[in-house]
Formats: C-alpha cells, structure tokens, sequence
C-alpha cells in the first residue's frame, strides 16, 4: 500500500526534473549575441573593475613570518591600495607597508587598489603575491 503511493510522487518527482531540463535551453540564441553588438559603451560610473589592470603580483611582497605586505607606488595620482579582509570585503586603505595585526590567511586576503574617477582594479590574494615571489626566487 505505502510502495502504491510512492510510485506517484516519484513519477511527479521525474516528470518535474525533466520538464525543467526541458525549460532551460543553454545555447545562447542568435538575438541575444546580436543586441550586445549594438549596446551603447558602458558609462563611467559602470563596471568600474574592468577599467583598472590587476595588479603586478611581482612587485608587491608579502611575508609571512612577519605579516607585512609591501606595496607598490601606485602611477596615477590619487590611486590607492585596499586590502580585502574577510571580516571587511569591500577593502582597508592601505599605504606603502600594510602590517596585519592577526595572522592572515594568504587564501583568504587579497589587494587591489581605486582610480580617482571610480575605477577598480581586480584583487590579487596573498596566495598569488607569495607564488609569485617563490617563482622569481627559483
């Protein structure tokens, strides 16, 4: 009696998944391709972190033992370095010698920096900045 009523919601349960599969079509349609040709630039105050170049892991350093993170000047006037912490995501200002005062996971932390009209940089973690020192060493 109780496999009766199973059978049912299981069929339910597979003609539910198969109609969604049905609904999603992963291939972009021909339209959709063709109205990002004719979209207007992005304005000045859009996507601002595809504007900035991410910055040089190799010329910044960050050590380990003694938590210092050394930065970089930076060639635009009034550019400044954040660092991202997990407990404040959107970035710290930061200045020549960052020095973290709990010991910082080089996964989770990572630096980028602004451009005076509102550009952003893509973040680098620690985690890249010390690989990159180690294949310079090697």
């Amino acid at each position: 009696m109780v496999f009766a009523r199973m059978i049912p919601r299981r069929s339910a349960a597979f003609a539910w998944l198969a109609a969604a599969g049905l609904a999603c079509n992963s291939q972009p349609s021909a339209k959709v391709a063709d109205e990002r040709s004719v979209e207007a630039p992005l304005p000045e105050g859009a996507d601002a972190r595809s504007r900035a170049p991410k910055p040089d892991p190799a010329r910044l350093s960050f050590d380990e033992s003694t938590q210092v993170l050394q930065l970089y000047e930076l060639p635009e006037d009034g550019a400044h370095w954040l660092v991202a912490l997990p407990s404040e995501p959107r970035g710290v200002p930061a200045q020549g010698d960052f020095k973290f005062t709990n010991r910082a996971d080089p996964k989770a932390v990572s630096v980028f920096y602004t451009r005076p009209r509102g550009g952003m940089s893509h973040p680098v973690s620690l985690q890249e900045i010390v690989d990159a020192r180690k294949a310079a060493v090697h």
